[in-house]
């Protein structure tokens, strides 16, 4: 976050607005922090983890549903909870975790 402050520059000047920028290593940290603990709530209320891992394996269970046929599959939750997952549910939290990484990485940097 950009933080504002007010300085004096010398006896004679008026006070100057200065903006402070976090480091570079502190912004990144922050953005691997939230990406690695994001989640993402689907229509229905059930929350997966949405961190680049989690994307991985939901692109992957997508594409052997595609494969095989299959409208379901077993699915751990952000809680820890396991879940029958519909096709259409992983879909809609896959395309929520993608957006929401990219929204990640805008506001950070």
């Amino acid at each position: 976050m950009i933080e504002e402050k007010i300085v004096k520059k010398g006896p004679l000047t008026s006070k100057v607005k200065e903006f402070v920028y976090p480091p570079i290593e502190n912004k990144k940290a922050e953005r691997t922090e939230a990406v690695h603990t994001s989640t993402v709530t689907i229509s229905n209320g059930k929350i997966f983890d949405a961190d680049e891992a989690a994307q991985t394996r939901m692109h992957r269970a997508l594409k052997v549903a595609e494969i095989t046929g299959e409208s379901t599959t077993k699915w751990k939750l952000a809680d820890n909870t396991f879940s029958d997952v519909t096709v259409e549910e992983l879909e809609e939290a896959f395309v929520l975790a993608a957006k929401n990484q990219a929204d990640l990485w805008l506001q950070f940097g």
